[in-house]
């Protein structure tokens, strides 16, 4: 094995005291911060995948490799490429895709994107002169009429107990049940799911924002079936009819086979988690029309603390004709309608004709069960330490149920500020509405 390269990136962090991994250095054993380090050194710049298996029969183990093999007809496959991280992209006819196999969307015809909203934005967006726009982890690019798939593989799959559990956003070794055995601590959240957001309440037909993000050399994550995540939610309905668009980025080693790099993902559901939706392009669902953007993909650059900030954009935006609803990401020399998500995987309750929640921010699962976990939410640092550390959310914008850009009115909401925090700002500045957030999680006020 070669010499093992401690990053920068960590020294900075011991020497800006507010930081996270000086509040974990006050609060952990040295050995533990060297061996974090050592361990994000070894997975990043060696490519280390630990094998799991958490799979709880040879039944369902059949299950997943059935999945695995048959998701993608290879019939359909006119091209295939790795990216830098060694992962398989299949390159599959646009009007042959896995999305189209659903019941729901039987005889459905590709529609066209739609037209963009009337009016002009109220703010004139300017990049800082330390941002760039994102460029994805890829040297190549599908064939005009295929689209990217980033391959499923067995082990994958196999991190989650049942094949059903890689497609929800709480897996069921997860489950909120299995917290209730312990006593909870006095200081922290002990919630399974933990947040940092801003939202409004308000009918919409749609979100724009511009997110800066990190990759697990900043944003860190303690465990596997762990995640840390930045995004949008365009949210309908309630109860058990909840119904959800998401899209951001997120570090989730579960998901994509060890690997601790930010992706672009997406998320949906139309029964609030249960039965329907999953990532990505994992199940049928989003019809992805674009040749260049992969879903679940990586990228070249990420923020670094202290140093140059890598954003992307994304829109979620309904059709004026066809009501479906469609996502537009903009990244380095990329601004294209990706896909959409049918109308008919909704109801009138939810999402079929409008959305009644937009929603920005932060998530991340601690699964520990006799402490808080010590996982970042965006890049670690607390919203106060600003530009160059904070993870942040810029530019947020509406569109309303006329198709008019509109101005937001979000909501602070947080489920602990000791462990994970947000600052928002509405402001006629080039920014205009928007905010810092993230924290570093376990810490002397977050146990």
């Amino acid at each position: 094995m070669g010499k093992i390269r401690i990053r920068h990136s960590y020294i900075l962090r011991f020497k800006h005291l507010s930081s996270a991994m000086w509040r974990k250095a006050t609060t952990t054993s040295l050995l533990e911060v060297i061996c974090i380090i050592v361990l994000l050194s070894l997975r990043n710049h060696h490519k280390v995948h630990l094998t799991i298996e958490r799979v709880i029969s040879a039944a369902e183990k059949e299950k997943m490799l059935n999945y695995v093999n048959h998701y993608i007809d290879p019939d359909t496959i006119v091209y295939q490429f790795e990216n830098s991280e060694g992962e398989w992209i299949d390159c599959v006819d646009m009007y042959r895709q896995p999305s189209l196999k659903s019941p729901l969307l039987k005889g459905h015809k590709i529609q066209s994107p739609p037209s963009e909203p009337k009016g002009e934005k109220s703010i004139i967006e300017t990049s800082e002169q330390n941002e760039i726009w994102a460029v994805q982890n890829i040297k190549e690019i599908c064939p005009k009429g295929s689209i990217p798939i980033l391959r499923p593989t067995i082990e994958q799959f196999q991190r989650f107990e049942t094949l059903k559990d890689v497609f929800k956003k709480i897996p069921n070794h997860l489950k909120e049940s299995t917290r209730n055995e312990f006593t909870p601590p006095n200081l922290g959240s002990t919630d399974l799911h933990q947040y940092a957001h801003a939202s409004q309440s308000v009918s919409n037909w749609g979100v724009e924002a511009v997110f800066n993000y990190w990759d697990g050399n900043e944003a860190y994550v303690e465990r596997d079936d762990e995640f840390t995540l930045s995004q949008t939610w365009v949210v309908g309905g309630s109860g058990s009819g909840l119904q959800t668009l998401e899209a951001g980025w997120n570090v989730y080693r579960d998901l994509y086979n060890g690997s601790n790099k930010g992706r672009l993902f997406i998320y949906w559901t139309s029964d609030n988690y249960q039965n329907t939706g999953c990532y990505n392009l994992l199940c049928s669902g989003f019809v992805q029309t674009d040749n260049s953007v992969v879903i679940g993909g990586g990228f070249n650059e990420y923020s670094q603390a202290g140093g140059t900030q890598t954003t992307f954009k994304i829109r979620i935006q309904k059709s004026s004709i066809t009501a479906d609803w469609w996502l537009r990401y903009e990244g380095g020399g990329t601004n294209v309608w990706v896909g959409y998500w049918p109308r008919s995987l909704f109801n009138s309750s939810g999402l079929a004709n409008q959305a009644s929640v937009l929603d920005f921010g932060g998530e991340i699962i601690d699964a520990n069960t006799t402490r808080h976990t010590h996982t970042d939410m965006g890049s670690g640092y607390w919203p106060s330490d600003g530009f160059g550390y904070s993870a942040y959310t810029r530019n947020i914008l509406g569109i309303d149920t006329n198709f008019a850009w509109m101005n937001v009115n979000l909501t602070r909401r947080v489920t602990d500020a000791n462990c994970y925090d947000l600052n928002l700002y509405h402001t006629t500045t080039s920014w205009g509405t928007y905010f810092y957030f993230g924290g570093p999680g376990y810490n002397i006020n977050c146990q």
